[in-house]
């Protein structure tokens, strides 16, 4: 049993960005992503079988084919207390298309860049406590998507591209 999601990976320089754009004044209240994991998830399809693999690779194969741009808005989190800390993407119907014909579940399209430790957010004071919606105008041209392997680890989660599949 494989551990699998379905993802478009972020340009390098892209990744470089958001790393500049993280939170510091969250200090240690947040477990930021690591830079080369960042990502934005199509499907999570949870534990998979061997044989399962081949059917989920047709399955991408057929996705409608074109690349097309994303835009990333804003920088914020999910609630308070927050879990999250996540990138708002621009709405976009080729995006909303793409995740539907991948996955049957209702699809909120973000980039996770951090979850923040309720434990030491609970310990910042609440009048010192970052409202955090910071505007972005980054974007990037979307030509792949990959089918991943998620390995958890003590030190966190290991990501490896399976199969990669041209747009």
């Amino acid at each position: 049993m494989k551990r699998l999601f379905i993802a478009i990976n972020l340009p390098e320089s892209l990744k470089e960005k958001l790393e500049l754009e993280k939170e510091k004044e969250l200090g240690n209240a947040v477990k930021w992503v690591e830079k080369h994991n960042l990502h934005l998830t199509l499907a999570f399809l949870g534990s998979v079988k061997d044989e399962e693999i081949p059917f989920i690779i047709e399955k991408m194969e057929k996705a409608e084919k074109g690349s097309f741009s994303l835009k990333l808005k804003k920088i914020t989190y999910d609630r308070i207390p927050p879990r999250l800390i996540w990138i708002e993407l621009e709405k976009n119907e080729r995006l909303d298309k793409l995740a539907k014909s991948l996955n049957q579940k209702p699809f909120f399209g973000h980039i996770t860049l951090g979850r923040v430790k309720t434990w030491a957010w609970k310990r910042i004071e609440p009048e010192e406590r970052p409202q955090i919606a910071k505007e972005l105008n980054f974007e990037f041209q979307v030509k792949s998507i990959e089918l991943m392997e998620s390995i958890l680890k003590k030190q966190g989660p290991e990501y490896h591209i399976l199969q990669s599949i041209k747009l």
